[in-house]
């Protein structure tokens, strides 16, 4: 009997129907395309064994001159970082409140381990939020010293932390106590604003709530995180501008004097600006679309002047800067809510000139883009974008883009981000689903030959590792960071890792003769472990899957046998077993006309 060689292009085609996509990948996990054949994605393996608290928004991965590697992120409450496979947190402290006098602020009640803490405008805004107290004496039986997170913010000037253990009575002392408290937590999930005082000054009438059609959603906690030499550029959003001195070692980022009170998103130019998006003005408010950078030799001086490099600049397009990336010396983006804007150097007095350079492809969130050999890559409310001189739509993205925005959970859409794997020389984007809260659906693009795949990951965040080290850096909404692309199982659990492909509705010679395919004849560079073969046959684009069968194929076999018949044929290959993996060569079916059918 003939063979028929199953030739299918690179790619998979998740918006065409059955037939539209005949002789087409239509589904896949795990798996990507490497010079137009399809494998399993490496595997992963937790990076240290630490597990951080939170979901992580925000990453960086960098060296120092010394060579240390270090691996900054963020969460809603706290900054980490892990030094030389060691994970520590270092929240930077709130400015306003740092090496804080307390008498006696401790209450304590017997058999409980919730203790109240009194200071009087203490500042803090949310449940999570974490506090240093150091020199206390005894009360109640236990000693309060050391870092907690608080329990509940009782009113202005009183909330509760819960100890390690309870106390053995009541009272209330604490003798001559330090505290120092770190930045609020802030939002894990987009918050609708609504009531007095949300919105602008003036909008409305005096002393009315703003309706739900006018409320504002407040933006997710993320943090912009930036190498500054040996250094990091730390950014929570809407917050100040920090700098971690990474010769000092583990520390906490210290606030840069002068920068702006409030920042959206910070980075680094190749010329070694600090630019601050969506900040706080020379004249002292915030304004979304405003940049400044100060001078050049002085990163504390931000006021122009007519003997230094700093500016400040406001934008037209959109409603909100969401962020910006160096793409190398001299050039530099920033993305609004809306368009796009390159600043490129000009070492004049303006320093940089900056003009708009394409609307309608704006940022969807501020983790959502990533720059590799000169290009920038994003993610935009209804397309995915790429710079590469230009602005233009990433070729072949039509092929999974309008299943993408059709399945995308709008509401948490901002939680999207995005990360080079060069390894591979792929862009991921990473986004959540349906019902799902956090990015829980993966696309990637091979940038060589621009052919997309799907699959599924529970992933928050991500960052291309430190020098010499290929392989991505993700984190697990489990708390773990992950090295990815390493082996072939999913983690140090020993679990297996499932992996699958699918063609499409196929058909031999037109489909006006029906067939009858008797064998699978596999081809595969590599196989570990045994696969299913999963194949079927129909008539019609819309009849059900008629005639199937369910095969095993081993690393030893020549030919599995089948009993399929049909006008169309489709098959999906899979793996499921432990340390399983397999890259795909140029298989076959062995088949058998079975005649004209009507």
């Amino acid at each position: 009997m003939p063979f028929f060689p199953v030739k299918v292009p690179p790619g998979v085609v998740k918006v065409d129907s059955d037939l539209a996509a005949t002789g087409r990948w239509i589904d896949a996990d795990k798996v990507r395309f490497v010079r137009g054949m399809p494998e399993k994605v490496g595997g992963v393996q937790k990076l240290i064994t630490d597990q951080f608290t939170g979901i992580a928004r925000g990453a960086k991965a960098w060296n120092t001159y010394g060579g240390v590697n270090c691996l900054a992120f963020g969460t809603a409450c706290n900054l980490y970082l892990v030094r030389n496979g060691t994970l520590n947190e270092i929240t930077p402290y709130r400015s306003d409140a740092t090496s804080i006098s307390l008498t006696n602020p401790f209450e304590t009640t017997n058999t409980s381990a919730i203790v109240t803490v009194t200071d009087a405008s203490h500042g803090i805004e949310a449940a999570g939020t974490d506090v240093v107290f150091s020199g206390a004496s005894a009360v109640g039986g236990i000693t309060i010293d050391g870092e907690y997170a608080v329990t509940e913010v009782v009113d202005a000037d009183t909330y509760t932390i819960t100890h390690s253990s309870a106390a053995t009575s009541s009272a209330t002392g604490g003798g001559s106590v330090t505290a120092n408290y770190e930045l609020n937590c802030g939002n894990v999930d987009p918050t609708t604003l609504l009531g007095w005082g949300v919105g602008g000054w003036g909008q409305g009438y005096w002393g009315t709530d703003v309706s739900a059609s006018s409320a504002i959603t407040a933006d997710i906690t993320s943090w912009a995180l930036d190498p500054y030499g040996e250094d990091l550029v730390v950014n929570p959003l809407d917050g100040g501008i920090y700098i971690y001195d990474s010769s000092a070692g583990v520390q906490r980022p210290t606030l840069l004097s002068n920068a702006p009170a409030v920042s959206r998103y910070a980075f680094v130019t190749g010329e070694r600006y600090i630019f601050a998006l969506g900040c706080t003005t020379i004249a002292g408010s915030q304004d979304n679309m405003t940049v400044r950078w100060p001078d050049v030799e002085d990163n504390t001086d931000w006021t122009p002047s007519s003997t230094n490099t700093a500016n400040e600049r406001k934008l037209q397009g959109g409603t909100r800067l969401m962020a910006g990336s160096s793409l190398g010396d001299g050039l530099a983006l920033v993305w609004s809510d809306a368009a796009c804007f390159r600043f490129q150097y000009t070492g004049s007095n303006e320093v940089y000139a900056s003009n708009k350079i394409a609307d309608h492809c704006g940022l969807v969130g501020p983790l959502a883009f990533t720059a590799a050999n000169g290009q920038a890559f994003w993610m935009g409310a209804g397309e995915f974008w790429m710079y590469a001189g230009f602005v233009q739509p990433i070729p072949n993205a039509q092929d999974v883009s309008d299943w993408v925005y059709r399945n995308i959970n709008t509401t948490h859409i901002s939680k999207s981000f995005c990360l080079y794997n060069p390894l591979f020389n792929e862009v991921w984007f990473v986004f959540p689903t349906g019902v799902a809260t956090e990015p829980d659906t993966y696309v990637h693009v091979n940038l060589d030959t621009f052919a997309w795949t799907p699959g599924t990951w529970d992933r928050s965040s991500a960052a291309q590792y430190w020098t010499g080290e290929r392989r991505p850096v993700m984190f697990g909404t489990d708390g773990y960071v992950y090295l990815h692309d390493v082996s072939t199982n999913p983690d140090e659990d020993s679990s297996a890792m499932e992996a699958y492909i699918e063609l499409g509705a196929t058909d031999i010679q037109g489909g006006n003769s029906s067939v009858d395919i008797f064998g699978f004849v596999p081809d595969f560079q590599r196989q570990t472990g045994d696969m299913t073969l999963y194949i079927w046959g129909r008539d019609h684009p819309r009849d059900s899957d008629f005639m199937t069968d369910t095969v095993t194929i081993e690393s030893s076999d020549k030919l599995v046998d089948t009993r399929c018949a049909g006008r169309q044929f489709g098959f999906k290959l899979t793996t499921n077993t432990l340390g399983g993996d397999f890259r795909l060569g140029k298989s076959a079916l062995e088949v058998s006309g079975a005649g004209s059918q009507r």
